[in-house]
């Protein structure tokens, strides 16, 4: 597959009028200080320290978020995984995203190349939540050049300035396998990300993030979210790179399964944490949007000159996870 390294400032147009709200769920992204003391040591044998920080293969360090809004709205998961055309950053061919030979647990169900949009497994999001500046449209959710681009651009979406976009899975998953090749947005304010979310939140909420924030270039966030909408308990990470996940392609996993997750960056382990409450069959999710900073300010400060800017995918994998 050819990729286009197409960045911001493309062409913006109108959606087709007002957009109410959908039954999906709203967008919630943990940005609450973390609940322990840290991640425990990757099973690739990345140390941890005292105060809970962890090396990261590739140089990378791994730090909780200081501060942050139990308000956020974000959302986020993704990675590599295994099949023709992927490959990690730099290479081509087949990738496994995580470092050796794919557990056997893991089942591809399905991987999208996004030649074309396929409607049968994907849903294009309508709805907003308070932290958002824009209102989800499927007017910004495009696939062109064998990408699928999820655009935010300044154009009025009935109650809101802005117009920006979501996708979720039509298929839902209890534990699985997770991967995305990915170029995030670039711009304070900004959030993009590859996510999984349980539809009842008010019962359970189950969600687990990767995503990147606007204000740290070279970093981006992990989350694990439990409880229920009245009663949310984040598990937040922050982790830095050397590379910029605006600038270019990387392969991003999320490993779920019943002992804990575990994410993967360009075949590299940057992330383990437990979770013994996300358990909840959960949607597939991924979208970009601009942060409302009256509300919460874990993206940083919204800086309007980003816009228009667009979060692009490669291909997208998933799995299924037998015990």
């Amino acid at each position: 597959m050819v990729v286009l390294a197409v960045g911001c400032g493309f062409d913006s147009a109108a959606p087709g009028g007002t957009r109410n709200s959908s039954s999906g769920s709203p967008a919630t992204s943990g940005g609450a200080p973390a609940t322990n003391g840290g991640a425990p040591p990757a099973t690739g044998g990345l140390p941890a320290t005292s105060a809970g920080t962890s090396a990261v293969a590739g140089g990378g360090s791994l730090i909780s978020p200081a501060g942050g809004s139990t308000n956020q709205a974000g959302m986020p998961s993704g990675g590599a995984g295994s099949g023709n055309g992927g490959g990690s950053a730099g290479g081509g061919g087949q990738s496994t995203g995580g470092a050796g030979q794919l557990d056997p647990h893991f089942k591809l169900a399905w991987r999208d190349d996004f030649d074309t949009f396929d409607s049968t497994r994907w849903t294009k999001q309508t709805h907003t939540f308070a932290e958002n500046l824009a209102r989800f449209s499927a007017t910004n959710a495009v696939v062109e050049g064998g990408l699928l681009k999820l655009r935010v651009t300044h154009v009025q979406n009935g109650d809101k300035a802005y117009t920006a976009a979501e996708l979720a899975s039509k298929d839902q998953f209890t534990f699985g396998r997770f991967a995305g090749r990915i170029k995030f947005c670039a711009g304070s304010g900004i959030v993009s990300s590859l996510f999984t979310y349980h539809d009842d939140v008010n019962t359970s909420w189950q969600e687990i993030d990767i995503e990147h924030l606007g204000n740290l270039p070279k970093s981006v966030q992990y989350n694990l979210i439990s409880g229920n909408n009245n009663n949310r308990v984040y598990q937040p990470k922050v982790v830095t790179f050397q590379f910029g996940p605006p600038l270019d392609f990387h392969d991003y996993v999320i490993e779920w399964t019943p002992s804990g997750v575990t994410s993967f960056v360009d075949g590299n382990q940057t992330y383990h944490d437990v979770q013994a409450s996300l358990k909840d069959a959960a949607r597939l999710h991924m979208n970009a949007w601009p942060t409302n900073t009256a509300v919460t300010t874990f993206a940083g400060p919204f800086d309007p000159s980003a816009v228009p800017c667009e979060a692009q995918y490669d291909w997208v994998e998933a799995y299924t996870y037998t015990p």
